[in-house]
């Protein structure tokens, strides 16, 4: 297990902040030309996001995790 960084649009935001779990294709944000959106590849927690100027994006950081399923 691992870590990812995923580039999202800066003009729209993300949909997720430090702490959330998220599961293999919740959605991100939107890709740099607006077009497609950009979903996690892999279920764990966000552990950072952050806002390079610059590049006019945001850059999100999935821990991976094995999810547990609450349930039968």
């Amino acid at each position: 297990m691992g870590t990812i960084s995923l580039n999202v649009d800066g003009s729209f935001g993300v949909s997720v902040k430090v702490g959330d779990v998220v599961e293999t294709g919740t959605q991100i944000g939107l890709s740099s030309d607006r077009t497609e959106p950009v979903t996690s590849p892999v279920a764990g927690e966000v552990m950072e996001v952050k806002f390079c100027g610059q590049e006019h994006k945001f850059v999100v950081v999935i821990e991976e995790k094995k999810l547990q399923k609450c349930g039968n």
